[in-house]
């Protein structure tokens, strides 16, 4: 089903809260720490300001048209290493991120920033996750964590007979991943991969880059909740959201042995949806399950006075929110970053 379709019921019940809240906006309350509860136009680096410092990778903040040579500057006074990732501090589902091996591969990519990005030091480990969590305000005997996805990256296992172009033409969602990968990586597709052997050639985890999303709600326990109580609880006015993280194992994961890279607001989606068993009955559940729980929260928070623009001003951070994610479509195509 295309994309605009499959989002006509979750208007509708957004419209729903709309009319019971008498707000479009009412969701901004929901996370009142945050411009527009994290919902449009927010910076992933404010997000991330009240993580503590143990879940943190090495990061820092460039702004745009800032030029390649001061972005060298400071990852060298960071002492950050190479890989790097370099990614959007506003954007979405994996928009504009890159994995940066070296300094002459960044030299290649940019002379300055096309708009304010975030530079992080790549967390080289093997399992990435998503967790959903959300507390009501005053209650936090009522945290709880809603959702759990585990990411499986795009990869090839070789026979010692075919080239990685012909393995990924078996797959349907690897396929669609080729012409991608012919700009990016067309001598490695025409090699064959040694028996056994399995490549990952894509770091980055999202739909748009061949990763699947498997549902591991079965990791919700008692335990679990628990233990990523005090973090989530420690977001001062951040009360419904979604973690992007890696760990080492699934008991590193489990236990808070991890390293953050994203924190998403009200519009984090509870990703295990995605996973390809699952129903869109099931999905649609999951969604408006969430929405009400936005709502709920929103309620609770409605009389706290916030920093959120008035209702003019709301629109016009939406749309020019999307008028700035055109504009990073029509840079890309131009072969900038």
């Amino acid at each position: 089903m295309p994309v605009m379709y499959a989002n006509i019921p979750v208007f509708f019940c957004y419209l729903y809260y709309c009319i019971r809240s008498g707000s479009i906006s009412f969701f901004k309350t929901a996370n009142p720490a945050v411009s527009m509860g994290g919902a449009f136009g927010v910076s992933k680096f404010d997000m991330l300001k009240d993580v503590p410092e143990a879940f943190m990778p090495k990061m820092f903040l460039m702004h745009e048209g800032e030029s390649i040579d001061a972005l060298i500057h400071k990852i060298s006074v960071d002492r950050m290493q190479y890989p790097v990732i370099l990614k959007p501090d506003i954007g979405e589902r994996g928009f504009m991120v890159q994995k940066i091996d070296s300094e002459s591969q960044l030299c290649a990519l940019v002379t300055s920033l096309p708009c304010d990005m975030i530079v992080q030091e790549f967390i080289d480990l093997p399992c990435e996750y998503t967790l959903s969590f959300n507390s009501m305000p005053g209650n936090p005997d009522s945290f709880t964590i809603t959702s759990i996805c585990q990411k499986s990256f795009l990869h090839v296992k070789g026979d010692g007979k075919h080239t990685a172009r012909e393995l990924m033409n078996r797959v349907p969602r690897y396929f669609l991943q080729i012409d991608r990968f012919e700009k990016q990586k067309a001598t490695w597709l025409d090699q064959i991969i040694p028996l056994n052997e399995s490549i990952y050639p894509e770091p980055i985890g999202n739909h748009n880059r061949g990763t699947i999303f498997l549902d591991a709600r079965h990791l919700i326990t008692d335990t679990l909740i628990k233990n990523y109580k005090a973090l989530c609880l420690s977001l001062n006015g951040i009360y419904i959201g979604r973690f992007d993280l890696k760990a080492s194992t699934e008991s590193d994961f489990i236990n808070t042995r991890v390293k953050i890279m994203e924190l998403n607001g009200v519009l984090g989606e509870p990703v295990h949806m995605y996973d390809p068993g699952y129903t869109w009955y099931r999905a649609y559940r999951d969604i408006f399950t969430q929405w009400k729980t936005i709502f709920t929260i929103s309620r609770i928070n409605k009389n706290i006075k916030t920093a959120s623009p008035g209702l003019l001003d709301q629109i016009k951070i939406v749309y020019n929110y999307f008028i700035y994610k055109k504009d990073m479509k029509v840079r890309v195509n131009e072969k900038r970053l």
